[in-house]
């Protein structure tokens, strides 16, 4: 019986020991250490996140941002990334978290962490309003831009085989090919298309049904359960007292998505 107690009260100390190690190296314990916390998010994403020539960012994603860390009572540095690098920034530990306009596939979700949603999006396609198309299956054989690496990429690439699909590092770049006749259409969630359109008169979002509507999540790290806890968290008392959904209305001017009614 003796030999049974010292094996159990061996064991509960070799738990504990390991819960302290898992919580001394999560992301909220490093976050809360260095009194810092790095957050990636893309630069030229209307809307949700758009940083000027002098370095300022204003969006939805932006302010929750900010909201976070103000929640953790840290410094906030905002990383600009790519949208096909969202992952990557994660996997090599460049970030803490990604608040990007991010969709969490399940191939993503293979390799990183996805939060509860803050978000929504569909993909509705852009065309300028001297070269217009009224349905998706016009689209069959046209030139369409999109962000590399995207849910938008991997949507025109399966959807339209006989396409030419021009891909692009950034939104903004796809943007440009369809303002200078390189391409016919942009693909891009609805959020943005909307504001490139209210900016750019020249240019007009398809009156199309969307394409693959879809939540947005924070991205984090595989694994650092005590991490996606926290940022569940802040999401989700952000949402019941309905904060986000005044932020989107203010950054989107029109109401969330009925999908995110949770």
């Amino acid at each position: 019986m003796k030999k049974v107690c010292t094996l159990v009260l061996a064991l509960v100390l070799v738990l504990a020991l390991s819960a302290g190690a898992l919580a001394a190296d999560s992301h909220l314990h490093r976050i809360l250490e260095s009194g810092k916390i790095r957050v990636a998010m893309i630069p030229e994403n209307p809307g949700w996140s758009v940083m000027d020539a002098d370095g300022n960012w204003v969006g939805y994603d932006v302010e929750i941002a900010k909201m976070l860390a103000e929640a953790l009572g840290v410094e906030l540095e905002l990383i600009p990334t790519e949208g096909g690098n969202r992952v990557t920034m994660i996997q090599t530990d460049k970030c803490d978290v990604v608040i990007a306009s991010f969709t969490p596939t399940l191939e993503r979700a293979k390799v990183i962490t996805f939060s509860r949603p803050y978000g929504a999006a569909g993909t509705l396609p852009l065309c300028r309003k001297n070269n217009v198309f009224t349905s998706w299956e016009e689209l069959a054989d046209k030139k369409i831009a999109c962000a590399r690496g995207s849910t938008n990429d991997v949507l025109a690439t399966n959807t339209f085989p006989n396409a030419e699909i021009l891909r692009y590092d950034s939104i903004a770049d796809a943007f440009v090919a369809v303002k200078t006749g390189k391409a016919d259409v942009l693909f891009e969630d609805d959020s943005q298309v909307y504001a490139l359109c209210e900016s750019n008169d020249d240019c007009m979002p398809m009156d199309v049904p969307l394409k693959n509507p879809a939540y947005a999540c924070f991205g984090v790290e595989q694994g650092d359960t005590i991490w996606l806890d926290y940022v569940n968290r802040f999401i989700d008392n952000y949402m019941y007292s309905g904060t986000f959904k005044d932020m989107w209305r203010a950054n989107f001017g029109r109401e969330m998505a009925d999908l995110l009614n949770y």
